[in-house]
């Protein structure tokens, strides 16, 4: 403010200087002296082509008048017409009245290198001794403008330290009133067009005596590519291109800044940015009702966001993602000094931020996520993704609704309610995945297992709960038809698993494999990771599959319990009971079920038994390998041995089984 406060009191210092030169000398006269002595006064050479007077009327109009750049040859300040009338007696007053003022053609070239203007030379030539003036005293002088117009204005501006060029064309300023040291109202309007076809328009209502302030702007099709170059100490951007329109009123007090309060709305149109390789996010609409912006009480309430073809993606490389080479490098951090506790102290704690959307919807968005640190590459495009929400808010509950389309038919919907300020204390979000083709995740079960998925469909609802950072987790998965192919020799997997036989076993006689992984924990917990414990039910399921697969298969079948595993056989029997005979003849269906399966009948006898135990129990193994190839199993597919031991606990046959798997 005082710097524009300054540039006002020398441009109507000047237009004084004139008056009393105009008065004191002939027109012709005192347009010589002001070419001849503009850089006297000035620093800088002016040149005035025509300057008419009628002291008498109170009538003022320069014509073509330039104010050059240091160099004296390239126009810093120059326009076609000043046309300035004002009443002479208000002078006997003290008081400068102007019945009108207009400019025309103005074009102004502002040039800018680091923190140097092209016109600091002549803020500093009318600085005088650098003491700032007592805004508060009174002037004993009133100034007062009347039907004050700028017409076809230019400023051209340029940052030549960011190679950044800004054009305002055919600029339009209009002020009806406008009082100095007085206490009348002051309207204000502002039109100008953007050297790339947008347009700003103002209009300011201004209280002198109260310092109230009402004003409206509208900013239409501003081109976002004007903003780039100030963005590169942040992000490194290769282009920047939108159309944004913003409409706001303001209403405040300008002794309290923080304290005004707006409303109105924007609209961005066909957004994108991109870095240097790549495209990384585009859109083609955003818009945003704004109800009310309370900056004193830290409030935003916002009526609507909508935002509508959003597309983005985010690949993972072994030397970095999408958006890790976007941001600058923040420079080191210099001795700053710490702040006064005596200005920490008198200053008023703000109101914690308020933030309510009434509305918030996102349609046709699209999303893709590669990850080419795998052996093979995954990507996962996600299409016609929706969100909508009612009533969002920092503080309290909140829900929200989502569902996208997945490759190859597969659908996601989720449903979410939960606290966005203090998460831990309540959150509730249901995920549910349909028909989902899982040869799209073979990549991850290469890199993990060596073996791809070759069919399957997925279907997955997850339902998750954190009250008080405590995680109540459930996730149901349904998969049809799953099958993989043979391990790749030239995958180095971490875990060798006979997945195949594996998945045989889980799968029920209509393919199907329904599991259940639940989830539980402390969140807060730094060991917590709900990946982990996903993936360490999942693993100790496997581990159970493929360590015992005949009685993952008794479990998988309702069959299941230890005797399965064992098949106790008193030493002194010569033959088995019918109980027993029933035992063997259900495992032996059992594996007849699976065709994986092999099965080691290990007889368990003390060392120190007798002849004729031992030949008691060569005999149950005679009859034992009879029945079963009575019952049809091939003799591939079992053994039956004798182990002598010390320690033995039980008498009796211990059955191991394993997958006769050659994956």
């Amino acid at each position: 403010m005082k710097k524009g406060l300054r540039i006002t009191l020398i441009a109507v210092g000047v237009l004084l200087l004139l008056v009393i030169l105009a008065t004191l000398t002939a027109a012709p006269i005192a347009k010589n002296y002001i070419n001849r002595h503009g850089e006297e006064l000035t620093g800088r050479r002016i040149q005035l082509d025509e300057l008419r007077l009628n002291i008498y009327s109170g009538h003022i109009a320069l014509r073509r008048m330039a104010l050059y750049e240091e160099d004296g040859t390239t126009p810093f300040v120059s326009f076609d017409t000043l046309d300035v009338r004002f009443k002479p007696l208000k002078l006997l007053r003290s008081e400068i009245n102007i019945k009108s003022l207009i400019l025309s053609g103005l074009n102004v070239r502002v040039e800018q290198r680091d923190t140097v203007f092209n016109f600091s030379s002549l803020l500093a030539r009318f600085a005088g001794d650098g003491s700032e003036p007592d805004d508060t005293a009174a002037s004993p002088w009133l100034l007062s403008f009347h039907n004050v117009a700028l017409r076809h204005g230019q400023i051209h501006y340029a940052d030549l330290g960011r190679d950044s060029r800004w054009d305002f064309n055919d600029l339009n300023l209009r002020i009806p009133d406008f009082t100095m040291g007085g206490e009348q109202a002051a309207d204000a309007g502002l039109t100008l067009l953007l050297g790339d076809g947008g347009r700003l328009s103002a209009d300011v209502r201004y209280d002198i005596k109260s310092n109230d302030l009402a004003a409206t702007v509208d900013l239409q099709h501003f081109n976002l590519a004007q903003i780039k170059p100030y963005l590169a100490d942040i992000v490194r951007l290769d282009a920047l291109e939108g159309s944004l329109g913003l409409h706001l009123d303001a209403k405040g007090n300008l002794s309290r800044i923080n304290a005004l309060v707006f409303s109105g709305s924007l609209a961005l149109d066909n957004l994108r940015v991109t870095d240097p390789r790549e495209e990384l996010a585009a859109c083609r609409r955003i818009a945003v009702d704004i109800r009310d912006i309370d900056l004193g009480r830290n409030r935003y309430h916002i009526g609507s966001v909508a935002v509508d073809g959003l597309t983005s993606h985010y690949d993972l490389r072994r030397q970095g993602s999408t958006f890790s080479g976007v941001a600058v490098p923040a420079a080191p951090a210099g001795n700053v000094a710490a702040p006064s506790p005596a200005a920490s102290d008198s200053a008023a704690p703000r109101p914690a931020p308020d933030l309510v959307v009434d509305h918030f919807e996102l349609n046709d968005a699209a999303f893709t996520f590669a990850d080419h640190t795998l052996p093979d590459a995954f990507l996962f495009p996600v299409h016609n993704i929706r969100i909508s929400a009612d009533n969002l808010r920092l503080h309290g509950d909140n829900a929200a609704r989502i569902t996208a389309d997945l490759p190859d038919g597969g659908r996601a919907v989720v449903h979410w309610r939960g606290d966005i300020s203090d998460w831990r204390r309540h959150q509730d979000l249901l995920l549910v995945i349909s028909n989902l083709k899982l040869t799209r995740l073979s990549p991850y079960l290469v890199a993990h297992l060596g073996q791809p998925f070759t069919e399957g469909t997925l279907s997955f609802h997850s339902r998750n709960r954190i009250h008080h950072s405590q995680l109540d987790g459930r996730n149901h998965v349904d998969i049809y038809k799953i099958d993989v192919g043979q391990r790749r020799s030239d995958v180095d997997a971490p875990l060798r698993l006979p997945l195949k036989a594996a998945l045989y076993i889980l799968k029920d006689k209509d393919e199907k494999i329904d599991l259940e992984l639940p989830v539980a924990g402390n969140i807060d917990s730094p060991e917590f990771s709900y990946m982990k414990l996903v993936w360490k039910t999942l693993g100790n399921l496997l581990v159970k599959v493929t360590t015992s697969p005949l009685r993952a298969l008794g479990d998988a079948l309702g069959i299941g319990g230890a005797d399965l595993e064992f098949l106790a056989v008193d030493p002194e029997q010569y033959d088995f009971t019918s109980e027993q005979y029933y035992h063997i003849e259900s495992l032996a269906k059992l594996m007849q079920r699976d065709t994986l399966i092999g099965v080691t009948f290990e007889q368990q006898l003390h060392a120190a038994e007798e002849d004729a135990l031992l030949q008691r129990a060569d005999h149950r193994n005679a009859l034992l390998r009879h029945h079963l190839d009575e019952l049809g199993l091939p003799a591939s597919r079992y053994e039956v041995t004798t182990v002598m031991s010390d320690t033995v606990q039980r008498p009796g046959y211990r059955i191991l089984s394993h997958f006769n798997d050659n994956e």
